[in-house]
């Protein structure tokens, strides 16, 4: 089965029992993410982590909090004071520093 879920906006628990309600089987079924995968919630890094997890079973098209995000990862724009991904933020700053740690020691 094939189900569409939008505007997660980083409600990980939310979404989970979302799943759990309508019986999702990863190894049957199929999600469709449609935008707004983060911000507002408080878990945009695990929800994240969940999608790329299973991205065999999963897509996501990009909303517009999604593209904000990116703006801030990518660019010197900063997140408001109302958003809640900065755990993605740091997340990849962590990243960062360890390829460049790693780089190093080649």
């Amino acid at each position: 089965m094939d189900y569409a879920i939008g505007d997660v906006q980083g409600c990980f628990k939310s979404l989970k029992g979302l799943l759990n309600k309508i019986n999702y089987n990863i190894d049957r079924d199929r999600l469709y993410f449609l935008g707004d995968v983060v911000n507002r919630g408080n878990n945009s890094l695990e929800t994240l982590r969940f999608i790329q997890s299973n991205q065999d079973n999963m897509d996501m098209v990009l909303g517009n909090h999604d593209f904000h995000l990116l703006v801030c990862a990518l660019t010197e724009r900063q997140p408001n004071k109302n958003d809640t991904f900065l755990d993605i933020l740091s997340a990849l700053i962590k990243l960062f520093y360890l390829t460049i740690s790693l780089l190093g020691h080649l």
